[in-house]
């Protein structure tokens, strides 16, 4: 069997451009903090949000561009307009609480990488034997 690329079923199935997809994600956790890397190329540090609480985190990222081409060729007027969406989301949970005031972020070559320190209480602490 094979694929034809220009059919609805494969642009359903592969190119549908309102639908939300998973980024590459890495969760790295120290004792004292987690590390999120986003995977996000083509993307802007505008056209993404971050919404965070003390249990998850989540990244949404936007882009909407239109173009627009007219042109005349041998007396036959050309129109060509492309309308490109994409929407990237992804909300991690965290076994332990975290402090997201004291969050870091950078977003540099495609990569948004997020420092999330523990909370206080999540920190493992040693007990003193009385």
């Amino acid at each position: 069997m094979s694929i034809i690329l220009h059919s609805p079923q494969f642009r359903r199935l592969f190119f549908d451009r309102n639908m939300a997809i998973l980024p590459a994600t890495d969760v790295i956790e120290t004792d004292d903090e987690y590390l999120v890397q986003v995977n996000l190329p083509g993307f802007g540090k505008d056209d993404i949000s971050i919404e965070s609480n003390h249990e998850y985190i989540k990244i949404v990222a936007e882009l909407k561009e239109e173009t627009e081409d007219k042109k005349e060729e041998n007396g036959v007027k050309y129109l060509h307009r492309e309308r490109r969406m994409q929407k990237l989301v992804r909300q991690i949970s965290f076994q332990k609480p975290i402090e997201s005031k004291k969050a870091e972020t950078t977003f540099e070559n495609g990569v948004l990488s997020i420092k999330l320190p523990k909370s206080e209480e999540a920190k493992a602490i040693k007990l003193a034997i009385n």
